[in-house]
């Protein structure tokens, strides 16, 4: 059974913020990852 798709308000402000941290200095070190940006569903 697949679970239901949910709409989260505020996605493309996480996404934004996510690709605003890559591109800054910040992020320097960070090579060769995949960022999740779905408002926590994979942390658990």
């Amino acid at each position: 059974m697949d679970s239901p798709v949910v709409v989260i308000t505020g996605a493309l402000t996480g996404i934004a913020r996510a690709i605003l941290f890559l591109a800054s200095d910040a992020a320097s070190f960070v090579t060769g990852q995949i960022v999740s940006v779905d408002g926590g569903k994979t942390a658990g």
